[in-house]
């Protein structure tokens, strides 16, 4: 992470980070098994995956929760591109119901703008009280 903060110290360049989180993951995992958790995993992971460009990071923070660093992305890009996401998340078909609330696969995502006069961490920290929030919210949304 610290990597993509020096470009943009360097670059002058907007980075922006976000917080995703599988909602009800936990009771998904405990109502199936762990090894259809992880089909679900990496369902996920394919989809996010394919949506990023050559310069964006994505990696699995711990547990349900992953990280994508989007270097060169000011803030309006990442909350609608995490807008995208949610809908392609919902969309996945998988072969058991998801959430009894849903039938589906659902996400919710913090997002946050990196700026110069704050370290990294804190980014990191105010994308992850977005994700607090979204889930506050009632799930299944993106704030910043």
């Amino acid at each position: 992470m610290h990597d993509a903060k020096l470009g943009a110290d360097t670059t002058g360049e907007p980075l922006s980070i976000c917080v995703i989180d599988l909602d009800f993951f936990k009771r998904f995992n405990d109502q199936f098994d762990h090894l259809t958790g992880d089909l679900v995993l990496r369902t996920f992971a394919e989809t996010v995956q394919a949506g990023l460009r050559t310069t964006d990071f994505f990696n699995r923070y711990g547990g349900e929760e992953f990280v994508q660093i989007l270097p060169g992305t000011a803030i309006e890009g990442p909350v609608a591109d995490a807008q995208r996401l949610r809908e392609r998340v919902g969309s996945i078909q998988l072969p058991m119901p998801v959430t009894a609330s849903t039938g589906r696969l659902t996400v919710s995502i913090g997002v946050a703008q990196y700026f110069p006069e704050e370290a990294i961490e804190q980014t990191f920290a105010r994308a992850d009280r977005a994700l607090y929030n979204a889930k506050q919210l009632g799930r299944d949304r993106a704030e910043c």
